[in-house]
């Protein structure tokens, strides 16, 4: 008769202990702490539409820039990459991949240059290519200036060139 109590009590224990640490990771996971960092953002301009010389390649890309609160990177997000055979359109894979350089400059809410370079990579169909990181200069109004050039896929006589473009997005960013 003694054991069963005792059982009672441990259960009753292991609860409360279970209960409690399970508050407090819950109030330490809210509480706001000074070295706080802001949720990571992609914020995206308008889509571009672009067609390679004499229609044979096709894409959508979107310049972006990703933070974190404390470093800002250019993204250009490619969102389909075709190509043009026997009167169908095909989208980019491993046997036909798109070869993308990108090249961005990044100004800062004052105007001037947070980031200039280039990035490459491959879309098959889509893909995120990513430039290098650089520290943010305070929030507000950034622009991003890029321009992609596309090799392929399937057809490399031709590469589509998207020209440069200016897009203007506001970036949470410390300073």
């Amino acid at each position: 008769m003694t054991r069963r109590p005792i059982k009672a009590l441990m259960a009753a224990i292991a609860m409360a202990v279970a209960l409690t640490a399970g508050s407090t990771a819950s109030a330490s996971a809210v509480a706001p702490t000074s070295t706080a960092r802001a949720e990571p953002s992609l914020q995206c301009g308008e889509k571009m539409v672009n067609y390679s010389e004499g229609r044979w390649t096709y894409s959508e890309a979107r310049l972006c820039l990703h933070t974190d609160g404390e470093l800002v990177r250019p993204v250009l997000e490619v969102e389909a990459c075709q190509y043009y055979w026997g009167a169908a359109w095909y989208n980019a894979g491993n046997a036909h991949k798109c070869k993308i350089d990108f090249a961005f400059t990044v100004l800062g809410p004052d105007g001037n240059v947070v980031n200039s370079g280039t990035a490459e990579g491959d879309a098959t169909p889509s893909a995120e290519i990513f430039g290098e990181p650089s520290r943010c200069a305070g929030s507000g109004t950034y622009q991003i200036r890029g321009r992609y050039v596309q090799h392929g896929p399937y057809w490399s006589e031709t590469s589509l060139d998207s020209g440069f473009r200016a897009v203007n997005i506001d970036v949470p960013c410390g300073g």
